[in-house]
């Protein structure tokens, strides 16, 4: 039984959430970068979703190692 020690494996995607946080505190651009024309109002919504797929992932791992443990 590992409780919230498996569930913890998300703290992995800490190093990738700085990156990403980075990204943020930089002034916001006056037009789109090359190759965000059609999502240029929420281009920073592909950083959030880079960091959550990791996170997200990392912790749903966490979750099955749990409850393999229990078996």
């Amino acid at each position: 039984m590992l409780g919230p020690v498996a569930c913890s494996w998300y703290a992995f995607a800490i190093p990738r959430l700085i990156t990403v946080l980075q990204a943020y505190r930089q002034p916001k651009p006056a037009g789109p970068p090359p190759g965000y024309q059609t999502f240029w109002p929420l281009w920073y919504v592909s950083l959030a979703f880079y960091h959550n797929r990791l996170a997200g992932g990392l912790f749903v791992l966490g979750l099955a190692v749990n409850v393999a443990s229990r078996l």
